[in-house]
């Protein structure tokens, strides 16, 4: 008796924890949600890709691309390590050219494989490091630039945190190698001070943007999810139902039964007033074809009821 009891108790238990671990994990409505907004997250990207090769395209022609820039301070000054840096600038210039310009090969790919924007972030990160290894002179102004500049592409382009993140926040610290170890500049303490401030700003800036992005996605994800369960509802609804704006006539919404009338979502409808059986009747015109002609009545819902 006293064995059963314990038993009874030890699966009362083990069916109490899979619940609670069931409510933990996300439902298949969250997923879905979730994967939607990751989708608006991707076009996201592609737009701020598209942006930065209309920006560089319009910087080209005037002098004033990062790499036409360099080439000017070499030319204008003596800097550390000028051989160098006369070798390594070709280089560096051609591999950003065509870096930027192969972001449209990345969009053109993502509109098969929408996931590759994902790694938009790295490749961002990549042209960073290239960008910072140009001969220049990175005095305060350039070094707070280039921490806005990664405060933005992050906010355009990430998707996961930490990885992004500490991918990110690398690029002070290549800043001050390539200073230091690539042009034998020296690194003095506030250099090394200047680097871990930036770095920790950044971080917290990042961490920001990501609570941010996470609170709109919780409240995108939500609003998903009630209405995809409104409109499994109103499909499972016998009578046809049309969800349409009251002074336009732009359809938001049909259901199942409405469909067979040939009314479809995005268009726009007429509402008028037509007798039937010596009765005034609402009657719905998409403008090629009047329904309620002695076979079929709609009925406008009075907007009260539903404020009630």
């Amino acid at each position: 008796m006293t064995q059963t009891l314990v038993l009874k108790k030890i699966h009362s238990f083990l069916r109490k924890l899979k619940t609670a671990i069931q409510r933990t994990l996300p439902s298949i409505d969250h997923k879905a949600a979730w994967a939607n907004y990751e989708t608006a997250l991707a076009y996201r990207a592609n737009i701020a890709f598209l942006s930065k090769v209309v920006f560089t395209s319009f910087y080209m022609p005037i002098g004033i691309a990062n790499y036409q820039q360099s080439k000017e301070y070499i030319d204008a000054e003596k800097p550390h390590n000028e051989e160098l840096m006369k070798t390594m600038f070709p280089i560096l210039q051609w591999t950003m050219i065509i870096m930027t310009f192969g972001r449209l090969i990345l969009m053109a790919i993502s509109m098969k494989k929408l996931s590759i924007c994902k790694t938009y972030i790295y490749y961002q990160v990549l042209y960073g490091i290239l960008e910072d290894c140009l001969p220049r002179d990175f005095g305060d102004m350039q070094s707070k630039l280039s921490n806005t500049n990664n405060i933005m592409n992050f906010c355009l382009l990430y998707f996961d945190f930490w990885p992004n993140c500490l991918t990110m926040s690398a690029l002070p610290l290549v800043q001050l190698m390539t200073n230091t170890f690539v042009y034998d500049k020296n690194m003095t303490g506030s250099l090394i001070w200047q680097c871990i401030a930036a770095t920790g700003w950044q971080f917290f800036s990042l961490l920001m943007c990501h609570m941010v992005i996470n609170a709109v996605g919780l409240i995108f994800v939500e609003a998903d999810i009630l209405r995809s369960g409104n409109e499994q509802l109103l499909n499972n609804l016998k009578e046809g139902v049309i969800i349409m704006d009251q002074e336009s006539g732009f359809v938001h919404f049909v259901n199942k039964a409405a469909k067979r009338f040939s009314i479809r979502k995005n268009r726009y409808l007429g509402v008028s007033m037509s007798i039937h059986n010596n009765e005034a009747c609402p009657s719905i015109d998409d403008r090629t074809n009047t329904f309620d002609k002695g076979q079929e009545l709609f009925a406008l819902i009075d907007m009260k009821i539903l404020n009630a």
